[in-house]
């Protein structure tokens, strides 16, 4: 009973440690997607414009990236794709990047079982 007890905490611990680590990219993602979500509803929400467009003119790989992500939340697939293909390969590239280090976290000790 007792080991059990120590497995339990130690797999608890082990998440908490992985959320805690991973806390500030979902705060930021978090906060990122409330301010498309404002942007898509109608709200003038501020969104950063791009640097590089800013001092050279010149359209960087990420111009576009906001607008696409305010599409696809709307649901629009057609405008996302108009203002930035890439979309359709960086939100599930990042989706699976995080599942894949989580399962990988998980995993790191096998003795550990949630």
């Amino acid at each position: 009973m007792f080991r059990k007890r120590n497995k339990d905490r130690l797999a608890y611990m082990i998440v908490i440690q992985y959320f805690k680590k991973l806390g500030i990219v979902l705060a930021f993602l978090l906060a990122y997607f409330i301010l498309i979500t404002l942007n898509a509803a109608g709200f003038n929400v501020w969104l950063p414009s791009c640097p590089i467009k800013a001092t050279t003119g010149i359209e960087c790989f990420g111009c576009g990236l906001n607008h696409a992500a305010i599409a696809l939340v709307q649901g629009d697939f057609q405008h996302a794709f108009e203002h930035n293909p890439l979309i359709f390969i960086i939100v599930p590239v990042i989706l699976g990047l995080i599942i894949y280090d989580f399962t990988k976290y998980l995993t790191k000790n096998k003795n550990t079982y949630l």
